[in-house]
């Protein structure tokens, strides 16, 4: 017997499980969303502290599908996100070179985590924050999905469930589900240690020539920028250093302090500058960030034991392909869906 599907479970509220939402919510599904974060956007984020901020995570995201580009234009229409007319290029032997790309880049505005609020806004059904989903279970094959808390207390009874978190988190959710195993079991996700740090007197003074964000070829650091270069940020000099994947995975239980301190050193060294004591100073530790491979292609989903696995670890790794394969998962539930009703 093959169950109706009339509420869906979706689990991470980044920006696939918030395109999920809203692409499930507006084919006719009753949605229920939940993330253990204190705000809606994963790895787009923001990180503010006294009068400094950030984009820690995602550094900002390209355009290139029809339906993508339709969506960010309508976030630039409304003021919640704009090109980053930035000069990025790569650093190689301390000199930095200039890149030859002419995609736009954007960032949301006035943080990168602003065009999830517009999403989680745009989306109908309750979104529950702040919540971790421990476990779930359900009794036959054709029972509700149960979704549990940490205390074991009942968050949810659903029909089906979109898992739209990491591969390693999604995994222990998955015992149930022996199929699904297979593709998250094979996903490999590089963590990423990230240093933020303010100066004052800028260091762009000093950099020959100015320059706003860079790749980093060789050493503890994949990329550099200057977030006080995107648009609406406070004009404070600050910057966001990502270690690469290679380092992060050998230094990942290392301590705050020593991190600062190892990736600061490092970054002095790329651009060529000598060191200075950051005026303030912070390390955030992404266990998930960059997906080494792809076993699956856009999103996976069974039929069989209405569970859906999507998210930029589908497709790419990129904010685009997060959306992408959330609207692929939906379109697959949806058609699903029609077949059995």
């Amino acid at each position: 017997m093959n169950r109706t599907i009339g509420h869906i479970a979706v689990v991470g509220a980044g920006i696939a499980g918030l395109t999920a939402r809203v692409e499930l919510a507006a084919a006719g599904f009753r949605v229920t969303s939940f993330d253990k974060g204190r705000g809606p956007g994963g790895r787009t984020s923001r990180r503010r502290a006294e009068r400094y901020e950030f984009d820690h995570g995602a550094q900002y995201f390209t355009a290139r599908d029809p339906r993508f580009r339709a969506v960010v234009d309508r976030w630039v229409e409304a003021g919640s996100a704009a090109v980053w007319d930035a000069r990025i290029g790569s650093l190689r032997n301390g000199r930095w070179v200039a890149g030859s790309g002419s995609t736009p880049r954007y960032v949301g505005v006035p943080g990168m985590n602003q065009p999830a609020k517009e999403l989680a806004e745009a989306g109908s059904g309750e979104l529950h924050l702040g919540t971790r989903v421990h476990a779930m279970v359900r009794e036959g094959s054709d029972g509700p999905w149960r979704l549990h808390d940490e205390d074991g207390g009942l968050l949810v009874e659903a029909d089906a469930v979109v898992l739209t978190v990491p591969p390693e988190q999604a995994l222990t959710l998955c015992d149930a589900v022996p199929a699904a195993q297979q593709p998250l079991a094979a996903t490999e996700v590089d963590p990423c240690w990230t240093v933020m740090a303010v100066f004052d007197p800028p260091l762009d003074r000093e950099l020959d020539p100015g320059w706003d964000g860079a790749f980093v070829n060789e050493g503890a650091l994949a990329w550099v920028a200057r977030n006080g270069s995107k648009p609406g940020r406070p004009a404070t000099d600050a910057w966001v250093l990502h270690a690469g994947g290679e380092w992060s995975r050998r230094y990942l239980e290392q301590e705050r302090d020593w991190v600062q301190r190892a990736l600061l050193s490092a970054f002095f060294e790329t651009v060529g500058l000598p060191p200075r004591d950051p005026v303030w100073v912070a390390a955030h530790r992404w266990r998930y960030a960059r997906p080494r491979n792809q076993p699956v292609d856009r999103f996976w989903w069974s039929p069989e034991d209405r569970l859906g696995l999507c998210g930029d670890w589908c497709a790419g790794g990129r904010v685009e392909g997060a959306f992408l394969s959330a609207c692929a998962l939906s379109n697959a539930i949806r058609v699903h869906a029609s077949s059995v009703g």
